[in-house]
């Protein structure tokens, strides 16, 4: 898939608003990715703006909060 990480400024457009329209209504979105996860923190959601966050942030959290075990 190309996009911004591929400098194809066109197409990252147009996935912008594909995931806007897709995940804007939500009150978090998590990506397994970095690079993702931070392109997706700058998107302009087009209304409501949910928290973007990276995989590794949601189970540290899930650690921290106490759902996940530990060793």
């Amino acid at each position: 898939m190309d996009g911004a990480h591929d400098g194809k400024a066109d197409a990252a457009e147009r996935y912008m608003e594909q995931n806007a329209d897709a995940f804007g209504g939500f009150d978090f979105v998590v990506a397994t990715s970095a690079g993702c996860s931070a392109h997706l923190a700058d998107y302009r959601w087009m209304g409501h703006q949910p928290e973007t966050l990276d995989v590794t942030v949601v189970v540290a959290r899930a650690i921290e909060s106490g759902h996940l075990p530990t060793l």
